[in-house]
């Protein structure tokens, strides 16, 4: 009787340290969140600025993304205080969840490159429709992946596999990690827990509620998470999530995504509805994008402002931009037939076409591709995944400022002002 007086008494003080833990984490979290969002109103305001050189956007781009993670790790612990206490609620939606595998895969692709770490992804060609919380699902994966890089080192593999059952998606990412001993498997998921030989090994200590967090999450869905492991071969974590959830659930918010249309996700960001800039409605732009689901967004977003014309592949988008004459080009890289590299190094160098400004769309934005683009004559470079207001606002001064050259252009006899043309054809002229 004594020993099992011991032991619940024991499990009480864990509680307790447990419960204190939370009230601590909860109330910093609380406290970060006010420097974070000054932080970032900053950035986005130097982000929205047309007089920074693309390098710099990149960097600053990369101090939004980081601290954006930041406040996403912050809104976690609240999170899980939520869940202990039963109040956190899944605000769930039909969408293609290879999409949004997808997505966090771009996230972590310059990380791997930096650490030389081979990052895979693959996935349905075909839409896979799913019932999940976006935010909710965003986070496990974040968790999952960043343990892959953590116990992952140079010149190892992840690769990111999306599929589908009868009844269930599964997200996979096997590793070629430290992998984990057969008797820590049992105890990966419990909070607080965490391997600290393993951690010593690679000089890295977290705060075990990442695994935990995930499987709870995972499990509000109906789904749950599984681990294969072997010390010194690698893990695989999988993720299973039924394609359509329980209506009975009163934990669960079924969202119509029709009522969703104010707003954009992108990456982990959820951007709300941009304001229509002083911009007048004849303006032309047009979008090159081989992705169907990227150039409907893309629609939406300008839409409202542009007169919208679409391209499949370089080629095309050439062909349209010779005929049409557009205001602004915006392209993705990596296309068919003609990349956007090419696209817009033909569109510079042709005299009916040179004055066109053309934005370039990436998800690689490493230091060679941004010089790359910039040496075929692009006006912007910009990475996925993006702000919506910042895209906006960039294209639309892009616009704006050629237009006020054009005009200063044709009010002035003063040929020093051709100076400030950066085409060899407008030079001569």
């Amino acid at each position: 009787e004594q020993i099992l007086r011991i032991e619940q008494l024991e499990k009480e003080h864990i509680e307790q340290t447990n419960a204190q833990k939370f009230r601590f984490f909860t109330n910093v979290s609380h406290e970060f969140r006010t420097p974070l969002t000054l932080i970032m109103g900053q950035v986005e305001v130097l982000l929205m600025r047309q007089d920074i050189a693309p390098s710099i956007y990149n960097r600053i781009l990369s101090v939004y993304r980081n601290t954006q993670r930041l406040k996403n790790m912050v809104d976690e612990i609240i999170d899980i205080r939520r869940l202990d206490q039963s109040r956190l609620r899944l605000h769930v939606a039909r969408e293609n969840l290879t999409t949004v595998a997808k997505g966090i895969w771009v996230l972590f692709h310059d990380y791997a490159v930096q650490r030389g770490v081979e990052f895979l992804f693959t996935g349905p060609e075909t839409p896979l429709e799913t019932e999940f919380d976006r935010r909710q699902l965003e986070k496990v994966l974040n968790n999952l992946l960043s343990n892959a890089f953590k116990y992952t080192a140079a010149g190892g593999r992840i690769a990111m596999t999306v599929t589908a059952a009868d009844s269930e998606a599964v997200i996979s990412i096997a590793d070629t990690g430290m992998g984990i001993a057969p008797e820590n498997l049992d105890r990966i998921f419990e909070r607080f827990w965490q391997d600290e030989q393993t951690n010593a090994a690679v000089d890295q200590y977290g705060s075990g509620i990442g695994l935990s967090q995930s499987k709870s999450l995972i499990e509000m869905h109906g789904g749950r998470i599984t681990v294969e492991s072997e010390p010194g071969k690698g893990s695989v974590f999988s993720v299973h999530l039924p394609l359509v959830l329980r209506r009975d659930d009163p934990n669960i918010v079924f969202v119509d995504r029709n009522d969703e249309q104010q707003h954009i996700f992108i990456g982990q960001e959820r951007i709300e509805s941009a304001p229509e800039p002083d911009i007048e409605k004849e303006m032309k732009i047009l979008i090159v994008e081989d992705s169907a689901e990227m150039t409907e967004m893309l629609c939406q977003i300008f839409k409202p402002i542009y007169e919208v014309h679409t391209a499949t592949n370089g080629a095309d988008g050439l062909r349209i931009a010779r005929m049409i004459q557009p205001d602004l080009v915006l392209s993705d890289i990596m296309m068919p037939v003609l990349s956007g590299f090419e696209m817009c190094k033909q569109l510079k160098a042709g005299i009916e076409t040179s004055h066109i400004p053309v934005v370039l769309l990436t998800a690689y934005h490493t230091e060679e591709h941004t010089l790359e683009g910039l040496l075929t004559g692009a006006d912007d470079y910009i990475a996925k995944p993006f702000n919506v207001r910042i895209l906006l606002a960039r294209c639309n001064n892009i616009i704006v400022q050629r237009r006020r050259l054009q005009a200063k252009f044709r009010d002035t006899t003063d040929n020093r002002e051709l100076v400030a043309a950066t085409s060899p054809h407008d030079r001569k002229i």
